[in-house]
């Protein structure tokens, strides 16, 4: 098998000549860590991706905290750690089983924002259990993660309540042990298979689509794949293929077997001969050596094969599983913090390209690899996945932190390329830095059992009530009344944005009002927007007729007069083009109808003319508000005046 110096070398050389050559890279470390006095929490906090682990926590720390000693910005916690729980806040989140994968931490995010009722956790080490949104049947994870991180692509979702966001590119080779006897592969095809002298061509999809079974090498001759019917020749040995996919949950297993990107599987299903326990000597499925016969279908009852991990092909020379060739540098490298797991594993050369270019500091991928027809191949997208109404808020982290290609990650570019992968170029398009078009996850519904509105008069309040609110994780909700215009639907707007009325976390209901004049003048229907907090639960819009505000515009022009320590006289007179206004005006103190009634009277042709406007005990000018509350044909209207007590 043929392999690159740099791939041969990088690993006896990398922490060496990062000393040598005065390169400090980041310090970064596993879980978030204490240091001193300051916080070992996330503002955000994500789990998720064995192959993203390393470089989120590299960001981590190129990002920061919020002051010296506070919690960090970014939080992200390994995919697999022998530590099987995690704590994720000072205040909660204990005793959380620790997703493993890109599978895993995208149904923990689901469970975290309200999209889905419970998971099953299993992690890298340790006993199964359940995320759940409900303490009594789980250990509950409502609110604690605000993303996770992927290294496969969404099944997308139109309107789904996640986002992939890409951030870097991976590119994924093929890793077998230093004493492999593994000829040089190609990617080759589906249709790759046996004939009399071997498997043609030797190929990643020939193993993985069990065309290809056994190694047949010889003294001065080429190594070469076939399957379980050749006949070894004189000279020949044959060596078992030992193909491995990562553990279940995934993104690299699902990526190289076909479920995101349809590589050398056949999507979810893993074909008979790929197993995800490693062979150890002694296993059932022995077969060590000779022409011999292979059981398939079944794992070995060796260890379970973690992604970019070398240890199941370590001293086997016709094993072979995928690898990350960034997560590959950044272990060659020696960055602190980055936990070496190759056991001496090696990337192999794919269709003639060499996987990495330099040494030590500045060993990285080849761009060649990345560009060449074959080998783009195997290169893919990486993400976070943040829930997309908070990564599409302005006013949120979450925006800042993963919003296009001004945010806080696509901006450290240096720490992104540090860890092996390379930055995305693409200046627009899904596969831009920070985009957010790529949705998935349907969102779960929440249930409003009534929703009922009565209008008290004419100008005052509108009441509403909401009851038989539910929802996962008991988190309430926001609750918006949405004004839309009769005359042109696409004229609607929030009547009480400033000021929501709130459900509290546990309740099922609540009864808020609305004043009337908060409406512009006009016809109005009004309905109700119910925005559960959590941002995986799907928002609610009652009917929006709730309450109609009719009403023809209308004018007011008023005068007041009189003396000091004397009732004061007021003409009030409210038009309204051609038609003539009924109903009540209310003249208050101040500028606002918030301030003292101080007269009161009811529209006659009109007009009004109120005589006991309350008594000033000072001369100067008062400053009044008058209200007309309006009537069914007309609207209500206010005008502020100046009464010149004398």
């Amino acid at each position: 098998m043929k392999f690159s110096l740099t791939t041969k070398l990088a690993a006896a050389t990398g922490l060496t000549a990062l000393l040598l050559g005065g390169l400090v890279p980041p310090i970064a470390q596993a879980d978030p860590i204490a240091n001193g006095t300051k916080s070992i929490y996330g503002q955000l906090t994500g789990v998720g991706s064995d192959t993203t682990q390393d470089v989120l926590n590299g960001l981590q720390i190129a990002i920061g905290r919020v002051s010296t000693n506070g919690d960090w910005k970014l939080a992200s916690y390994d995919a697999n750690l022998t530590d099987s729980t995690i704590q994720v806040k000072e205040d909660g989140g204990t005793s959380i089983c620790r997703p493993n994968g890109s599978g895993n931490g995208l149904k923990a995010l689901s469970v975290a924002i309200g999209a889905d009722d419970t998971e099953t956790c299993t992690p890298f080490s340790g006993s199964a259990s359940v995320w759940n949104s409900d303490d009594a049947a789980g250990t509950s994870v409502i609110g604690q993660f605000q993303f996770s991180r992927s290294s496969s692509g969404p099944t997308t979702v139109a309107d789904g309540v996640v986002a992939y966001v890409p951030f870097a590119k991976d590119a994924m080779g093929y890793a077998v042990s230093d004493d492999s006897v593994m000829p040089e592969l190609t990617v080759g095809t589906s249709t790759d298979a046996a004939n009399g002298s071997g498997v043609t061509p030797s190929s990643l999809w020939a193993i993985y689509n069990c065309a290809a079974t056994r190694i047949i090498t010889k003294t001065g001759v080429d190594a070469k794949l076939v399957d379980d019917s050749y006949t070894l020749g004189s000279g020949e040995s044959s060596t078992r293929i030992r193909a491995y996919l990562p553990q279940s949950g995934s993104g690299t297993g699902d990526f190289w077997q076909g479920k995101s990107g349809a590589k050398f599987g056949i999507g979810a299903t893993v074909a008979n001969c790929v197993e995800r326990k490693a062979f150890v000597t002694g296993d059932a499925g022995d077969v060590s050596g000779g022409n011999n016969t292979f059981t398939s279908g079944t794992d070995y009852s060796g260890i379970s094969v973690q992604e970019h991990s070398g240890e199941a092909v370590q001293g086997n020379p016709g094993a072979i599983t995928p690898f990350s060739i960034p997560k590959w540098i950044a272990m060659a490298k020696g960055i602190p913090g980055v936990t070496d797991v190759r056991f001496d594993a090696v990337i192999g050369t794919l269709n003639g390209v060499v996987p990495t270019s330099g040494s030590g500091s500045d060993l990285v991928i080849n761009p060649d690899y990345i560009t060449d027809t074959y080998t783009s191949y195997v290169t893919r997208t990486v993400y976070n996945v943040v829930p997309y109404r908070t990564v599409t808020d302005p006013t949120t982290l979450e925006y800042a932190m993963f919003n296009g290609r001004t945010s806080l990650i696509c901006s450290n570019e240096a720490a992104i390329e540090n860890y092996g992968f390379a930055a995305l170029t693409a200046t627009s398009g899904a596969n831009s830095c920070g985009n957010t078009s790529q949705r998935a996850v349907t969102g779960s519904t929440a249930s409003v059992a009534t929703t009922t509105a009565t209008l008290d008069n004419d100008y005052s309040v509108v009441d509403f009530e909401v009851t038989g609110f539910d929802s996962n994780g008991d988190a309430g909700a926001k609750v918006y009344v949405l004004a839309t215009s009769t005359v042109d639907s696409t004229n609607s707007f929030y009547a009480n944005e400033a000021d929501p009325a709130l459900i509290e976390a546990g309740e099922t209901g609540t009864v808020f009002t609305l004043p009337y004049a908060d409406l512009p003048s006009g016809n109005w229907t009004l309905g109700l927007v119910i925005v559960p907090n959590l941002p995986g639960i799907l928002n609610i819009s009652t009917a929006t007729d709730l309450v109609t505000k009719s009403g023809a515009t209308t004018t007011i022009s008023a005068t007041v007069t009189g003396k000091v320590k004397k009732f004061g006289t007021a003409v009030v007179t409210v038009t309204a083009g051609s038609s003539t206004p009924t109903g009540r005006v209310n003249i208050y103190k101040g500028n606002s109808d918030a301030g003292q009634l101080v007269g009161t009277g009811v529209l006659t042709g009109g007009t009004v003319t109120i005589t006991d406007v309350r008594k000033q005990t000072k001369k100067g000018n008062v400053k009044l508000f008058v209200v007309y509350e309006g009537d069914g044909s007309h609207a209500a209207s206010t005008k502020s005046v100046t009464w010149k007590v004398k």
